[in-house]
Protein backbone atom coordinates (compact mmCIF):
# COMPACT_ATOMS: atom_id res chain seq x y z
CA UNK A 1 0.00 0.00 0.00
CA UNK A 2 1.22 3.47 -0.86
CA UNK A 3 -0.11 6.79 0.40
CA UNK A 4 0.57 10.21 -1.09
CA UNK A 5 0.60 13.01 1.46
CA UNK A 6 0.29 16.58 0.26
CA UNK A 7 0.30 19.84 2.19
CA UNK A 8 0.47 23.58 1.75
CA UNK A 9 2.58 26.02 3.74
CA UNK A 10 1.08 29.48 3.77
CA UNK A 11 4.36 31.30 4.37
CA UNK A 12 7.77 29.67 4.47
CA UNK A 13 9.57 32.83 5.63
CA UNK A 14 10.32 31.57 9.14
CA UNK A 15 10.72 27.85 8.38
CA UNK A 16 14.01 25.99 8.01
CA UNK A 17 12.58 22.60 7.06
CA UNK A 18 9.71 20.22 7.72
CA UNK A 19 9.38 16.51 8.35
CA UNK A 20 6.54 14.15 7.43
CA UNK A 21 5.77 12.05 10.50
CA UNK A 22 3.76 8.82 10.65
CA UNK A 23 2.16 6.94 13.53
CA UNK A 24 0.23 3.71 13.83
CA UNK A 25 -1.77 4.90 16.84
CA UNK A 26 -1.90 8.70 16.63
CA UNK A 27 0.34 9.08 19.69
CA UNK A 28 3.90 8.06 18.90
CA UNK A 29 5.23 9.56 15.66
CA UNK A 30 8.39 8.87 13.66
CA UNK A 31 9.88 11.10 11.00
CA UNK A 32 9.78 9.42 7.60
CA UNK A 33 10.80 12.23 5.25
CA UNK A 34 12.70 15.43 6.01
CA UNK A 35 11.97 18.16 3.46
CA UNK A 36 14.04 21.23 2.78
CA UNK A 37 11.75 24.07 1.82
CA UNK A 38 12.55 25.45 -1.61
CA UNK A 39 10.00 28.26 -1.78
CA UNK A 40 10.90 31.91 -1.85
CA UNK A 41 10.66 33.78 1.40
CA UNK A 42 7.08 34.66 2.21
CA UNK A 43 5.50 32.65 -0.62
CA UNK A 44 3.04 29.78 -0.46
CA UNK A 45 4.73 26.39 -0.82
CA UNK A 46 3.12 23.12 -1.92
CA UNK A 47 4.83 19.88 -0.93
CA UNK A 48 4.03 16.19 -1.30
CA UNK A 49 5.53 12.87 -0.29
CA UNK A 50 4.81 9.28 -1.40
CA UNK A 51 4.86 6.88 1.55
CA UNK A 52 5.73 3.64 -0.24
CA UNK A 53 6.03 1.80 3.09
CA UNK A 54 2.59 2.69 4.46
CA UNK A 55 1.25 0.52 7.24
CA UNK A 56 -1.46 -2.05 6.48
CA UNK A 57 -3.53 -0.53 9.29
CA UNK A 58 -4.54 3.12 9.72
CA UNK A 59 -1.73 5.62 9.10
CA UNK A 60 -1.69 8.86 11.07
CA UNK A 61 0.30 11.64 9.37
CA UNK A 62 1.36 15.07 10.51
CA UNK A 63 3.92 17.64 9.43
CA UNK A 64 6.53 18.86 11.90
CA UNK A 65 7.73 22.26 10.76
CA UNK A 66 10.94 23.59 12.28
CA UNK A 67 11.39 27.33 12.36
CA UNK A 68 14.74 29.03 11.78
CA UNK A 69 14.94 29.76 15.53
CA UNK A 70 14.53 26.01 16.29
CA UNK A 71 10.95 26.15 17.56
CA UNK A 72 8.55 23.51 16.25
CA UNK A 73 4.97 23.68 15.02
CA UNK A 74 2.78 20.72 14.07
CA UNK A 75 0.08 20.41 11.45
CA UNK A 76 -3.29 18.84 12.10
CA UNK A 77 -3.27 15.04 11.94
CA UNK A 78 -4.56 13.33 8.80
CA UNK A 79 -5.68 9.70 9.04
CA UNK A 80 -5.43 7.41 6.02
CA UNK A 81 -7.22 4.10 6.52
CA UNK A 82 -6.65 1.18 4.15
CA UNK A 83 -9.42 0.31 1.74
CA UNK A 84 -11.48 -2.63 2.83
CA UNK A 85 -11.05 -5.67 0.69
CA UNK A 86 -13.64 -5.44 -2.00
CA UNK A 87 -15.63 -8.39 -3.13
CA UNK A 88 -14.84 -9.88 -6.50
CA UNK A 89 -15.84 -12.68 -8.81
CA UNK A 90 -13.83 -14.66 -11.31
CA UNK A 91 -14.57 -17.31 -13.89
CA UNK A 92 -12.23 -20.23 -14.36
CA UNK A 93 -11.47 -21.20 -17.01
CA UNK A 94 -11.93 -17.97 -18.92
CA UNK A 95 -12.45 -18.20 -21.89
CA UNK A 96 -15.39 -20.53 -21.26
CA UNK A 97 -15.71 -23.52 -23.54
CA UNK A 98 -19.15 -25.09 -23.77
CA UNK A 99 -22.15 -24.01 -21.76
CA UNK A 100 -20.92 -24.63 -18.18
CA UNK A 101 -19.61 -21.64 -16.24
CA UNK A 102 -17.60 -22.07 -13.04
CA UNK A 103 -17.77 -18.96 -10.89
CA UNK A 104 -15.56 -18.16 -7.88
CA UNK A 105 -16.79 -15.57 -5.39
CA UNK A 106 -14.27 -13.83 -3.17
CA UNK A 107 -15.20 -11.95 0.02
CA UNK A 108 -18.90 -12.21 -0.75
CA UNK A 109 -21.59 -13.15 1.75
CA UNK A 110 -23.30 -16.50 1.56
CA UNK A 111 -26.74 -16.41 -0.01
CA UNK A 112 -28.69 -16.24 -3.25
CA UNK A 113 -27.40 -14.17 -6.16
CA UNK A 114 -29.13 -13.19 -9.38
CA UNK A 115 -26.95 -13.83 -12.43
CA UNK A 116 -27.11 -11.91 -15.67
CA UNK A 117 -25.08 -12.49 -18.80
CA UNK A 118 -24.98 -9.32 -20.89
CA UNK A 119 -23.69 -9.10 -24.46
CA UNK A 120 -21.70 -6.21 -25.95
CA UNK A 121 -24.90 -4.55 -27.18
CA UNK A 122 -26.15 -4.39 -23.58
CA UNK A 123 -28.78 -7.10 -24.03
CA UNK A 124 -29.38 -9.60 -21.25
CA UNK A 125 -29.02 -13.00 -22.90
CA UNK A 126 -29.28 -15.08 -19.72
CA UNK A 127 -30.84 -14.65 -16.29
CA UNK A 128 -30.54 -17.14 -13.49
CA UNK A 129 -29.85 -17.59 -9.81
CA UNK A 130 -27.05 -19.25 -7.89
CA UNK A 131 -26.63 -20.12 -4.23
CA UNK A 132 -23.26 -19.24 -2.69
CA UNK A 133 -22.33 -20.99 0.56
CA UNK A 134 -18.76 -19.67 1.22
CA UNK A 135 -17.44 -23.24 1.46
CA UNK A 136 -17.32 -24.21 -2.20
CA UNK A 137 -13.63 -24.57 -3.08
CA UNK A 138 -14.58 -25.81 -6.56
CA UNK A 139 -16.60 -22.70 -7.37
CA UNK A 140 -20.27 -22.42 -8.15
CA UNK A 141 -21.22 -23.97 -11.48
CA UNK A 142 -24.22 -23.27 -13.66
CA UNK A 143 -25.24 -23.91 -17.25
CA UNK A 144 -26.14 -21.29 -19.79
CA UNK A 145 -28.45 -22.12 -22.70
CA UNK A 146 -26.81 -23.54 -25.82
CA UNK A 147 -28.24 -20.72 -27.95
CA UNK A 148 -25.88 -18.19 -26.30
CA UNK A 149 -23.45 -17.31 -29.09
CA UNK A 150 -19.69 -17.22 -28.77
CA UNK A 151 -18.36 -13.78 -27.83
CA UNK A 152 -17.50 -11.30 -25.11
CA UNK A 153 -19.93 -10.88 -22.24
CA UNK A 154 -20.31 -9.16 -18.89
CA UNK A 155 -21.34 -11.58 -16.14
CA UNK A 156 -23.05 -9.72 -13.29
CA UNK A 157 -24.14 -10.94 -9.86
CA UNK A 158 -26.61 -9.05 -7.71
CA UNK A 159 -26.89 -9.96 -4.04
CA UNK A 160 -29.76 -9.41 -1.64
CA UNK A 161 -28.09 -6.14 -0.61
CA UNK A 162 -28.40 -4.84 -4.19
CA UNK A 163 -24.65 -4.67 -4.76
CA UNK A 164 -23.67 -5.67 -8.29
CA UNK A 165 -20.34 -7.37 -8.94
CA UNK A 166 -19.23 -8.05 -12.51
CA UNK A 167 -16.55 -9.78 -14.53
CA UNK A 168 -15.83 -9.88 -18.26
CA UNK A 169 -15.83 -13.32 -19.85
CA UNK A 170 -15.25 -14.81 -23.27
CA UNK A 171 -17.42 -17.70 -24.44
CA UNK A 172 -15.90 -19.82 -27.21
Amino acid sequence: QKNRIGWRIESSAELAYCVVERSSDGSLYSGISPRILNGSVGTMVYESFLDSLALSTANYYRIRAVRIDGSIIYSEVAVVAPLKNQSSISVNPNPVSGNRIRLFLSRMSAGNYNVQLINRAGQIVYRGEIIHNNNDMNGTQFNIPSFVAAGNYQLSLTGADGIITSVSILIL
